[in-house]
Order: C-alpha cells, then structure tokens, then sequence
C-alpha cells in the first residue's frame, strides 16, 4: 500500500506499507519538469537522493541492483521510490 499526499505544489509526503514489515516515509520535491529529489523522514534507511525519471523508466531488475549500489541504498528502497516518483510524474 502507498499513499502520496500533496504537501504543496511540488513536494509530497509518501508513505509505502509494502506488506513484508517494511515502512518507507520519504519526501519528494518535484524539481523541474524531470527531476526529483527524495529525502527521508520517518525512516532510518538509505535512499536515493536525486532521480530523473528518463533515468528510471522501464529499468530491468538487473539495472535497479546497478542503481542502487551507486546510490549505496537497498535495491528494495530504490524500487519502492522509483515507483513512487513514477506515480508522481504521470500524475495518479
């Protein structure tokens, strides 16, 4: 389960129960058309601070473990905030 709520025009409050006990609380600034910047609140672990969507699109599982070595954070995290910021980006 995710939950985005629109904290002002470009920066949302996401909270992401995936169901393995897990409790992602993160922050989104939408930066530009583009880009985004994430940054953690009510989590300890490791997140991806920048993304570009063009970067992110249509990423194979083999390429998020690439990702997320280079951004020193769980490939779990990185996906949950990869499908995050794409929800944001289409607008759902």
């Amino acid at each position: 389960m995710r939950k985005i709520r629109k904290v002002n025009e470009d920066l949302f409050l996401i909270t992401a129960e995936p169901g393995d006990t897990t409790r992602y609380e993160y922050l989104v600034y939408r930066d530009g058309p583009d880009n985004f910047t994430i940054a953690p609140t009510g989590s300890t672990f490791r997140y991806p601070q920048r993304l570009n969507i063009w970067d992110i699109k249509n990423l194979t599982d083999d390429q998020v473990f690439s990702m997320a070595e280079k951004e020193s954070c769980n490939p779990h995290t990185l996906r949950e905030v990869i499908n995050g910021v794409t929800e944001i980006y289409i607008g759902r």
